[in-house]
């Protein structure tokens, strides 16, 4: 095995972490720091297409390796033409860290086939599935931690200690937003990856209709593929309570990230343009059900998640509640409208009582 100084400042760095757009934003802060502790490093990253739209220009990212979807669904059938080429690529790189941010079997691999000679990861909770067997440099955070600030562990191997929290995204200031939006507004998100994640779109609409009917804020629904029907139907239902919501058109993610960085409030659950919206500095209004808020809450200081930890079962972490009966997704339904619109209105009026308009930034 080869191995490197600690304060090799030209250091190979390959990260890993794969999905998803929210979780590839919680790398972030890590990747920042990497670059500002070694600034002369080749500091590369291996994601699959959809989050890589995140990373494409990245100014803190030599290099960005685009591993297919399909590769992983059909394994066998590109094994040989695709996947094979691929790692020889990376392994041609010679890494001397690869850091496994994901913490799954796949990304514990993807790091053990890029030849890397030193591949760090967690060796706690963290590290499920069969990932432990692919790292030989384990952390284990000594207690519980915000997702963002448990990533930045990973760093500890590398001398980087208790860095500050930056997050830093490609420059996406001439992105257009296909409609305009101009003027204070708040951008709301129905959609989620999991359903045990997704507020009642009747909870969310009241929510909306309050904010529109109540404090005179113009309302956008965001949304992204496979989430037509959400948008229409949470529209739908705004309009049936006498107020209006105006439906953005279909977006890049880059033009998301242009569109949230512009919101005054973002509403939504533990999902990609939450995370977004927080790591903008937007200020976020979130609601939790399966995963738990006190891991994965938006990151930021003008970010309130609201999670009813009084039911037994939360959190569960599973992508579909196991109740058929009257407890089936009670805690997402027992989040009322009116503690919502509370929340939502403190943070309307701080940011108005600062004279702050819609967030800069991307």
């Amino acid at each position: 095995m080869r191995f490197v100084s600690l304060f090799n400042m030209s250091s190979k760095i390959l990260l890993v972490r794969l999905t998803s757009i929210g979780d590839v934003v919680h790398v972030l802060p890590a990747l920042n720091a990497l670059r500002t502790a070694y600034p002369d490093a080749q500091i590369d990253w291996m994601v699959e297409e959809n989050p890589a739209q995140l990373l494409i220009g990245h100014p803190q990212i030599n290099n960005l390796y685009i591993f297919r979807r399909k590769w992983r669904r059909e394994f066998r059938r590109y094994f040989f033409s695709n996947i094979v080429p691929f790692f020889k690529k990376i392994r041609g790189v010679k890494y001397d860290w690869a850091i496994d941010f994901q913490g799954l079997t796949k990304s514990g691999l993807a790091a053990y086939f890029s030849g890397a000679s030193r591949i760090v990861g967690f060796g706690d909770e963290d590290g499920r599935e069969l990932n432990k067997l692919f790292t030989n440099v384990k952390v284990r955070p000594s207690r519980p931690l915000h997702i963002v600030e448990k990533n930045l562990t990973l760093l500890q191997p590398l001398k980087i200690k208790n860095p500050p929290v930056h997050f830093v995204f490609p420059d996406f200031s001439r992105e257009k937003v296909p409609f305009d939006v101009d003027g204070y507004f708040v951008a709301v998100s129905p959609g989620a990856g999991w359903s045990t994640k997704r507020l009642p779109l009747t909870t969310l609409a009241r929510l909306c209709a309050l904010l529109h009917l109540e404090k005179g804020l113009k309302i956008i629904i965001v949304w992204g593929p496979g989430e037509e029907s959400l948008e229409k139907e949470l529209s739908e239902l705004i309009k049936s309570l006498g107020a209006r919501a105006y439906v953005a058109p279909p977006t890049t993610i880059q033009q998301l990230v242009r569109l949230i960085s512009r919101a005054g409030l973002f509403i939504g659950g533990d999902t990609g343009p939450t995370h977004i919206a927080a790591a903008l500095n937007v200020p976020v209004l979130s609601f939790f059900g399966a995963s738990d808020a006190r891991r994965n809450r938006p990151y930021g200081r003008r970010c309130i998640a609201i999670q009813k930890y009084d039911i037994s079962c939360v959190p569960c972490w599973k992508t579909r509640c196991r109740y058929k009966d009257s407890r089936r997704l009670a805690c997402l339904a027992s989040i009322t409208p009116e503690e919502l619109f509370r929340a939502a209105e403190s943070l309307v009026d701080s940011g108005l009582n600062h004279g702050e308009g819609p967030a800069s930034g991307a």
